[in-house]
């Protein structure tokens, strides 16, 4: 009843290196790892100070719910989710700030726009593979912004091939 990136992981894992407590836990582990390198780069997207970054980080690999009770010291697949739903939304972030380049109409901040919608799909995608739904509030808190922000419209209208990308690799996988 699991969606099955998780379990198939894990498997592959334990298949490659036999089976212990050690090798069980290894894909969280990376995924725990990769979550905080994500959240460094989320903190240098959002403040260009890499000092913000670092605390964003540090802060991450302090709490206590993430490193003990959900994170890489668990097998479960909350660790996996966790990092699939901070990719998403760094891939969001770089496609909002590649689509404010874009109009620009360099024909690098164009590709570049391209690149991150595909990113962002796929860790949606990846994400409910591996927790079913539970990822798809990434796309609504992006939609929510965009809303708010009044920049919906203008989105829609000139960059709804790079939005459509996100939502139908996303919804696909």
């Amino acid at each position: 009843r699991k969606p099955p990136l998780r379990l198939g992981v894990g498997a592959t894992i334990l298949k490659l290196f036999g089976q212990s407590n050690f090798t069980f836990r290894v894909p969280d582990a990376l995924c725990g790892l990769l979550t905080v390198i994500i959240t460094y780069l989320i903190g240098m997207q959002l403040h260009s100070r890499r000092w913000a970054a670092l605390l964003g980080a540090f802060s991450l690999i302090c709490c206590k719910w993430f490193v003990l009770l959900h994170g890489p010291r668990q097998a479960t697949t909350d660790c996996m989710l966790t990092m699939f739903f901070t990719l998403a939304v760094y891939c969001g972030l770089r496609l909002i700030n590649t689509l404010e380049e874009a109009n620009t109409a360099t024909p690098s901040a164009r590709a570049e726009s391209w690149r991150w919608a595909i990113f962002g799909g796929l860790a949606v995608g990846l994400g409910a593979l591996t927790r079913s739904v539970a990822i798809y509030p990434v796309l609504l808190i992006f939609a929510l912004n965009a809303l708010l922000s009044g920049s919906l419209p203008a989105l829609l209208k000139s960059r709804w091939k790079q939005l459509l990308t996100v939502l139908g690799i996303g919804l696909s996988i």
